[in-house]
């Protein structure tokens, strides 16, 4: 005999967030898919700006007559720059999540990564060479956690783990590409290293102003319904969809 206390009809499952958002955008479709790449190639100037040092700094040394130097003192601008990795990676991991989002979060880890990259190829001691690779690592410290977080949340949840590799290849591309460019610059000072891979970076990240959206998910928890409806509209793989079906979430 049946049990009485089991009701007739189960209670309907709430739909989720991420589900609502891959019933209008659907899993991934030609607008995620570019998207996903421009975001993902943040990752390349990261890397470069991560194993620059392997080319500039013994250079650098020299220029400056520190070869006999203590080990501390010529090994002081790779020490700076991942501690300012690690800095900056507790305090603006944090940012991307509250106040700036994704997008504008990796904006500006991308430009502050380029403009105190470009402004150390004119340093004149150890010092302030330091310094800024310090300001380096710290500008850069969210661009790899935000490319991935805003990259995967734009498409849907199976295609999140191979939208993720995209960025690990990038990576690979732009250490890659060190040795390419410090080749070609081979007869130029290490400060032309600096300019051949920061200057690119500054037009990128004004690429990313423009070109990518911010992250639906980040807008709706954030509150930003009509951005929210608008992101949803510019990503929509289904151009049948009827929007007026949101209407209860905004």
């Amino acid at each position: 005999m049946r049990d009485q206390s089991e009701p007739l009809l189960k209670p309907k499952r709430a739909i989720t967030l991420d589900e609502t958002i891959e019933s209008c955008i659907g899993e991934f479709g030609w607008a995620q898919f570019l998207q996903s790449i421009v975001i993902s190639l943040s990752w390349v100037f990261d890397a470069q700006q991560t194993f620059i040092s392997i080319f500039t700094d013994t250079l650098a040394v020299s220029e400056w007559s520190l070869i006999g130097a203590s080990s501390i003192l010529t090994c002081l601008p790779a020490s700076s720059f991942f501690i300012g990795c690690l800095i900056g990676g507790f305090l603006l991991s944090t940012l991307a999540d509250t106040k700036l989002g994704r997008k504008n979060m990796l904006v500006l880890s991308c430009f502050s990564m380029s403009i105190t990259g470009a402004i150390a190829s004119i340093s004149t001691n150890i010092w302030m060479y330091s310094f800024l690779r310090f300001l380096t690592g710290f500008g850069g410290a969210a661009i790899g956690t935000c490319a991935l977080v805003l990259s995967t949340e734009l498409v849907g949840s199976q295609w999140r783990g191979q939208v993720g590799i995209i960025g690990f290849y990038c990576f690979t591309i732009g250490f890659l590409s060190l040795p390419l460019i410090a080749f070609v610059n081979r007869d130029s000072t290490w400060r032309v290293l600096y300019l051949w891979t920061c200057l690119p970076t500054i037009f990128y990240s004004i690429l990313v102003h423009f070109f990518v959206r911010e992250s639906p998910r980040w807008l709706y928890v954030r509150g930003n319904k009509e951005e929210f409806v608008l992101t949803l509209k510019i990503l929509t793989a289904r151009s049948s969809f009827n929007f007026k079906l949101l209407w209860p979430l905004h």
